[in-house]
C-alpha cells in the first residue's frame, strides 16, 4: 500500500470520527438545551398567555355583560370587590408572561426567530397599555356606581385584550412547535 492510500485513508477515518464527534456534541447540546431554561421558560410563558387567554374570554363574554345585572343599590360595592379581588389572579400571571417575553427577546433560543419573539413581546405592551389607558380607568369610574356608557365602553374596549391575548396564545404555542421541531433534528 502506497503512502499516499494510507494518508488518506488516516484522513477519510479522522474526518468521519471527527462528524461524528461534532453531531454528537451538537445533539448532546440541543438535548441539554430542551432541558435547559429554554424549555421551562416556553413552558411558562405559554401556561400564562393560556391562562390569561381563558379568564379574559371568560370575562369578556360572562362576566363583563353580567355586569349591567347587579343592582343600581350595591353595583359600587360589587366593582370594588371585583376590582380587589382580580387583581391577584390576574396581576400575577400578566407579570410572569411579562418576564417571560423579555426573557425571549433577550435570550432567544436559536430555533426561534427574532420576530416572534418581538411579536409576542409587542402583543404584551399592547395589553398592558389597553388595561391601564382603558380598563383600569372604566373600572375607577364604575367603582363610584353603574354607568351604562362607562360599562359599554369596558364591554367594547376589552375586545383589545382578548383578542391580544388570544394571538399571545398563538404565538407562545408557535413558539413551544418550532422549538421542538428544531431540537427533534437535530437529534435525529
Amino acid at each position: 500500500m502506497s503512502l499516499v492510500v494510507v494518508a488518506n485513508t488516516i484522513k477519510s477515518e479522522l474526518l468521519y470520527l471527527d462528524r461524528e464527534f461534532l453531531l454528537n456534541s451538537f445533539q448532546s447540546k440541543a438535548h441539554h438545551l430542551t432541558n435547559s431554561i429554554f424549555m421551562p421558560l416556553l413552558l411558562i410563558q405559554a401556561a400564562a398567555s393560556l391562562y390569561l387567554m381563558g379568564l379574559i374570554w371568560l370575562i369578556q363574554i360572562v362576566h363583563y355583560p353580567l355586569m349591567s345585572q347587579v343592582s343600581r343599590e350595591t353595583f359600587a360595592q360589587y366593582e370594588q370587590l371585583h376590582s380587589r379581588w382580580i387583581t391577584p389572579i390576574v396581576a400575577i400571571p400578566m407579570l410572569i408572561e411579562l418576564a417571560c417575553c423579555i426573557l425571549l427577546v433577550v435570550n432567544r433560543p436559536p430555533a426561534i426567530p427574532a420576530w416572534l419573539t418581538w411579536c409576542g413581546l409587542a402583543l404584551v405592551i399592547a395589553i398592558w397599555l389597553s388595561t391601564f389607558l382603558l380598563q383600569v380607568p372604566c373600572h375607577t369610574r364604575l367603582s363610584q356606581g353603574f354607568d351604562a356608557q362607562t360599562h359599554a365602553q369596558l364591554v367594547s374596549t376589552n375586545w383589545i385584550r382578548t383578542l391580544a391575548w388570544s394571538a399571545r396564545a398563538v404565538v407562545a404555542m408557535g413558539m413551544i412547535y418550532l422549538f421542538w421541531k428544531f431540537t427533534a433534528q437535530v437529534i435525529e
